[in-house]
């Protein structure tokens, strides 16, 4: 999935790229943006094919993820950013 088919998608469902909550990939594996908010330019790094993330354990400790965009199958959106959501509750 590149930057170009999220659009289309956020496009399709009236939302913006704030309103991305996670990605379900290929492997059954996801990658959620719940503390940090998602952002295409940050995030979407199609000049290298990656989904990047920055990860920060109990301890402060920082880490980075970058996962391959061709694992990207599922793209997961919330309906209203204003409002918490409980993850566990909609992941399939």
């Amino acid at each position: 999935m590149t930057s170009t088919d999220l659009q289309r998608i956020l496009t399709h469902a009236g939302k913006t790229d704030d309103h991305v909550i996670g990605f379900r990939l290929a492997n059954g594996g996801r990658v959620m943006f719940t503390h940090d908010r998602f952002d295409m330019k940050t995030n979407m790094l199609d000049g290298i094919g990656m989904l990047y993330k920055k990860l920060e354990d109990s301890e402060g400790q920082i880490a980075h993820s970058y996962t391959d965009l061709g694992e990207v199958i599922q793209v997961i959106l919330r309906d209203d950013v204003s409002q918490h959501i409980f993850v566990r509750d909609i992941i399939e």
